[in-house]
């Protein structure tokens, strides 16, 4: 059913109401004692019971007025409707923006690789050498190849989104304890010398933080969104997982995959928030 459309009157006296209540608010001034008030404030006052008489005649009973006959309009109760916020929408998809700028960086990064004299896959991490840590943030951004690149991106994106439900801030967060957690541990367990480069570790992260978030303390309508949103990855990507940690083909790390998930999980927990102490009742 229609909302029935306002009577003009009713349009007419809300907004000249609102007008004069707020000249009225900004003409006013602390009256000494033994002074009356200006023409100016006693005219705005009575304009204004005017106004609100015209609105109690006229106006639902929702909207009317509860006062006493000395002062009808100290009293007064308008109900006002608030503008509406335009702004979710934008904020919502705002949070979405974070792993598609990062998704964005790594094809950038890519390209310039290909059109550029040379390989930027030498800023990888390399194990075991000192002068290869700067591969735990260098490493996610970059790739062997085009199908190594197009292989990472949907389930980077995908899984980025997830995360990136619980705002920009948490999953930056996320991102960097997996990388340093997961790189830290490749170049740790990795044969020296080995170069390790991809976002893979990443996704293995964001799957291990999707799935262990179900742990997380919340509301249970959450936890119950959570745990299918971890069957349905587990679903899509589980084996896939499971296959880049235990069944790895030649060339493919492993350990970046292992310690990437462990980094999710460590991510996840860290992120748990304490459910506030209830106060002890009383007798």
């Amino acid at each position: 059913m229609r909302a029935p459309t306002p009577h003009p009157i009713r349009v007419i006296a809300r907004v000249g109401l609102g007008w004069v209540s707020a000249l009225r608010v900004a003409a006013s001034r602390p009256i000494p004692p033994g002074r009356k008030r200006s023409k100016g404030n006693r005219a705005l006052l009575g304009a204004r019971r005017v106004i609100f008489f015209a609105l109690a005649q006229d106006l639902p009973s929702d909207a009317h007025a509860q006062s006493s006959p000395g002062n009808a309009c100290d009293n007064q109760q308008v109900t006002v409707t608030p503008p509406r916020n335009t702004s979710n929408a934008s904020h919502a998809l705002g949070r979405f923006a974070s792993p598609v700028v990062l998704l964005a960086l790594m094809w950038l990064v890519q390209l310039l690789d290909a059109i550029l004299p040379g390989s930027f896959t030498g800023f990888g991490l390399r194990s075991w050498d000192v002068t290869g840590l700067g591969g735990i943030v260098l490493g996610p951004l970059l790739h062997a190849n085009w199908g190594h690149l197009i292989a990472n991106s949907v389930p980077f994106l995908a899984l980025g989104c997830l995360v990136a439900v619980e705002g920009a801030r948490r999953f930056w967060a996320v991102t960097a304890i997996v990388a340093i957690i997961g790189g830290v541990g490749t170049w740790l367990v990795n044969a020296p010398g080995t170069l390790t480069v991809g976002a893979s570790g990443l996704v293995f992260g964001y799957f291990g933080y999707v799935v262990l978030r179900v742990f997380m303390p919340g509301r249970v309508a959450h936890r119950i969104l959570y745990a299918v949103i971890a069957l349905i990855v587990i679903a899509l990507y589980g084996g896939s997982m499971l296959a880049g940690v235990f069944g790895a083909a030649e060339g493919v790390s492993w350990q970046g995959h292992l310690f990437g998930a462990i980094g999710g999980g460590v991510a996840a927990l860290a992120g748990r928030r304490r459910r506030p102490d209830r106060a002890p009742l009383s007798a």
